[in-house]
């Protein structure tokens, strides 16, 4: 049981930070193409 629930708990992180990766990369694009100009 413990080991079930650590890696759910691990795979649940890494989907939460896939997440935010995801919903942060336009606004990361965003700022590089305005610190280039």
């Amino acid at each position: 049981y413990p080991q079930n629930v650590g890696r759910g708990l691990f795979e649940l992180q890494r989907d939460v930070c896939l997440a935010i990766q995801r919903s942060a990369l336009p606004w990361l694009r965003l700022f590089s193409v305005l610190n280039m100009h």
